[in-house]
Order: structure tokens, then C-alpha cells, then sequence
């Protein structure tokens, strides 16, 4: 008999879809500042304040997207049409459609046989080293020391991404601040 109190925990649960007091909180938390797409501001507009806001609501929006989207597709499966009329006349339709996919052998070792047999050497390609965590997997496995395997690898830099403060990693330096890192030490000018 528990009080079903929605929020931004509701992310955790499997019974999002159907429940009531998570589907209005995310409406209103959606509603509270924008009652039409129209009243969105222009993000250049936007002082850094209403960035953090939006940012939290984007979370909440996103969620939300996405049920609306498994619903949409659930319901289109089982043959409901998922349209609307637009104020304007225009009817606007969704249709389920194949995904996009990879084509790829059935039988991987008959087309082997067949593709050497009717094309000779031309072809297999040679051999590929495993990616960096099947490796890893195998030095693992066969238990050996391989100091030699950290000197083969490196982790890219992918850049930055904007996260809530409760994030589990380490802030980050901003790009600006280590622009100008070395001139810190000669300006005590700060940096906003």
C-alpha cells in the first residue's frame, strides 16, 4: 500500500509507462515553463541559470520521449494507426518501418569454403589483431604478465560532456582555463 510519489527517481522503475503520478509529473515539470513549443526561448537568450534549468527539465523531457516512443511502437505492433491532424488541416502519420542492419553470412564457414573454392586467396583478408579487450580477455585467461599490453594502448580524448553535479567522475579543467593556464601565474585576473 505504498504512496506513489513520482520524480526523478522514476527512471529506475519498470512501471513508468502506466503510472499516473509519474506520467503528470513529467507533463508538469514539461508544462511549468512551456506551455507551447512556441514559448521555448532562443537558447543565445538563455542566461547560464536557465541552461542548468533546462538541462534538468532535458533529463525529465528525454525520459519521457522515450516512453512516448516505446508506446507509440508498442501500439503501431499491434496494428493501431499512431496519427494526429494538425491545427493547420495536415495529418501527420508514423508507420513501423524495417531497421537498418548489417548483411552477413549464414553459414560463415560453408561461405568460407565456397568463396576460396570460387575465388581462390582473393577472398580472405589477413588475419586481424583482437580488438584491446579481447586481448585483454586472453592475457587474462592464459594469466600471463604483459606490462608490454599498456605500452600498446591509449584511451582517446572523446571530449567533454555536460553532466549533473551527483556524476561519479572528476570535473573536468574547462578548455578556457587551460588556454590561459600559463598566464595565471603573471595576471590575477579571473576567469568568468
Amino acid at each position: 500500500d505504498a504512496r506513489f510519489e513520482a520524480g526523478d527517481h522514476c527512471h529506475y522503475c519498470p512501471a513508468q509507462l502506466p503510472c499516473k503520478p509519474n506520467t503528470d509529473y513529467r507533463y508538469d515539470q514539461i508544462a511549468k515553463d512551456f506551455a507551447d513549443v512556441h514559448d521555448l526561448p532562443a537558447p543565445l537568450s538563455l542566461t547560464n541559470e536557465q541552461i542548468a534549468q533546462f538541462k534538468h527539465k532535458w533529463a525529465t523531457i528525454k525520459e519521457y520521449a522515450s516512453l512516448i516512443d516505446q508506446l507509440a511502437w508498442a501500439r503501431a505492433e499491434q496494428g493501431q494507426k499512431i496519427e494526429y491532424t494538425t491545427p493547420g488541416g495536415e495529418v501527420i502519420r508514423y508507420k513501423l518501418v524495417k531497421k537498418g542492419s548489417q548483411r552477413r553470412y549464414k553459414d560463415p564457414q560453408a561461405a568460407r569454403i565456397k568463396a576460396t573454392a570460387m575465388l581462390g586467396e582473393d577472398a580472405l583478408s589477413e588475419p586481424e589483431l583482437l580488438s584491446v579487450a579481447q586481448l585483454e580477455k586472453v592475457i587474462k585467461a592464459k594469466k600471463l604478465d604483459a606490462p608490454w599490453f599498456n605500452e600498446l594502448i591509449e584511451k582517446p580524448d572523446n571530449g567533454t560532456v555536460l553532466k549533473r553535479d551527483g556524476d561519479t567522475r572528476q570535473a573536468e579543467v574547462p578548455l578556457i582555463e587551460m588556454d590561459f593556464a600559463d598566464v595565471h601565474d603573471y595576471v590575477d585576473v579571473e576567469i568568468v
